[in-house]
């Protein structure tokens, strides 16, 4: 069996990857720069599905709580009320 001799060590990155993720970074920077301009052409809609959509590169997820069976869980009620129709 022949050992490999040469080559790109495990784990290190390819010159054309590393390129190509400077330059989206630039294009990203670039564009975070007008981000208020940009929003501000956007309809009410528009802005809140692109600020939904970014949000998972913001937050962490959040894990889903699993319930023990020595917990209680209590039911949460929330009353929605018109403030003009008193």
């Amino acid at each position: 069996m022949r050992v490999k001799t040469g080559g790109r060590k495990k784990g290190s990155v390819n010159k054309t990857t590393k390129e190509l993720r400077e330059r989206i970074k630039d294009i990203v920077d670039s564009e975070l720069e007008n981000i208020e301009t940009i929003l501000g052409k956007l309809t009410e809609k528009e802005r809140t599905d692109l600020l939904a959509k970014l949000l998972p590169f913001v937050l962490p997820k959040m894990n889903e709580h699993i319930i023990e069976n020595n917990e209680v869980f209590q039911p949460i009620q929330i009353i929605i009320t018109d403030e003009n129709n008193d």
